[in-house]
C-alpha cells in the first residue's frame, strides 16, 4: 500500500498541477500525497469535515488546513496522532448545497410530531470504538423509541435514514410493532434536509445533521445515553444542553413541549448559507502563509 500511494502520488500530480487542494475526505489525508502535490507546486492541502469528529474517524489526519463545521471544532485530531497546521470554522458545504443552494422542496415531504433523524450502522464498523456502542444504540436508545411509540400512539413518528440506506435487521426487528414509519427514499431535491422543517420535534443518535440544523437556527436532541456519548461528541464544545442522558427527560421535553434556547450556534455549525465562498476567499488569504 505504500508503494501504491508512492507511485500513485506522484503519478497524480505530475500530470495535473494545482495551488489548492480540497477534499471532503478528511480521514483519507496522507502525507505522501501531499508530499508530492506541493512538490509539484501545489500551495496549500485542505479538507473539509463531512462528519461529527469521532473519535475513530479522526485518527492521522494529516493537512495544512481543516474548513471545520464550528468554531474550536478539529483540534482532537491532532490530540489523535495527525497534523493540521490552521482550523478554519465555516458552516457545513452539504447544508449549503443541499438545503441553501436549492429551493426549498418542501411539498412532498410528510409531516411529522417527532422525526428521528438515522445514521449508518449496520456497515459502519467505526462505531464500535467502545463497549458502549453496542449496549447504548442497539439497547437503549431503541428502546427509548419504541417507548416513545408506546406512551405517545397518536403521534406522527418518522424514522428518517439517508439516502441510500442499507437495512438493519436489527433495528427492523427492534422497532416492529411501533408506530414509526421508516423512510429512507428522499421525497425532495433538498434531500434529508428538508425533513426537519416538517417537524415539531428532532431527535438523533449521532447523526452530523444534528449540529448543522443547530447552527442553522432548528432545534436538535441527541438521544445520549447515561451520556456515555463521548466518542461521538467530545470535540464539540456547547453541546451538553441538546444531549438527552435519560427516557424521562425526553418525555418530559415531549409532554411540556419545552424548547432550548439555542446558544453559542457558532461551536456547533457556522451559518452554512455563504460556505463555500468562505473557502475559497479562505484559501487565497492563506497562500501567503504557507
Amino acid at each position: 500500500l505504500l508503494v501504491y500511494d508512492i507511485f500513485k502520488s506522484n503519478h497524480i500530480f505530475s500530470k495535473i498541477k494545482g495551488k489548492f487542494f480540497i477534499t471532503q475526505k478528511f480521514y483519507n489525508t496522507s502525507t505522501i500525497f501531499n508530499y508530492y502535490f506541493k512538490k509539484n507546486g501545489g500551495k496549500i492541502t485542505s479538507c473539509t469535515q463531512k462528519n461529527i469528529l469521532l473519535q475513530s474517524l479522526s485518527l492521522f489526519v494529516f493537512t495544512d488546513i481543516m474548513f471545520t463545521l464550528g468554531k474550536e471544532q478539529g483540534k482532537i485530531c491532532n490530540q489523535l496522532g495527525g497534523k493540521i497546521k490552521k482550523f478554519i470554522p465555516v458552516g457545513s458545504l452539504f447544508m449549503e448545497t443541499k438545503w441553501y443552494k436549492k429551493k426549498k422542496d418542501l411539498k412532498n415531504v410528510p409531516k411529522s410530531d417527532i422525526l428521528i433523524l438515522g445514521q449508518n450502522t449496520l456497515n459502519n464498523t467505526r462505531h464500535y470504538n467502545n463497549n458502549d456502542y453496542e449496549k447504548d444504540y442497539y439497547g437503549t436508545y431503541l428502546d427509548w423509541l419504541k417507548k416513545l411509540s408506546n406512551d405517545f400512539p397518536h403521534k406522527k413518528i418518522i424514522l428518517k435514514h439517508h439516502d441510500p440506506y442499507t437495512i438493519d435487521p436489527q433495528e427492523i426487528e427492534k422497532l416492529k410493532n411501533t408506530n414509526i414509519n421508516f423512510l429512507i427514499k428522499d421525497k425532495s431535491i433538498n434531500s434529508s434536509y428538508a425533513y426537519p422543517f416538517k417537524s415539531k420535534l428532532v431527535l438523533s443518535f449521532a447523526s452530523t445533521m444534528g449540529v448543522e440544523l443547530l447552527g442553522n437556527n432548528k432545534l436538535v436532541y441527541y438521544l445520549d445515553p447515561g451520556l456515555r456519548g463521548d466518542q461521538w461528541f467530545r470535540d464539540i464544545k456547547k453541546l451538553k444542553s441538546f444531549r438527552i442522558g435519560n427516557y424521562e427527560k425526553l418525555k418530559k421535553i415531549i409532554i411540556q413541549k419545552k424548547k432550548t434556547p439555542i446558544k453559542f450556534k457558532n461551536f456547533l455549525c457556522a451559518d452554512s448559507k455563504h460556505t463555500s465562498e468562505m473557502i475559497f476567499k479562505s484559501l487565497k488569504k492563506m497562500e501567503k502563509f504557507f
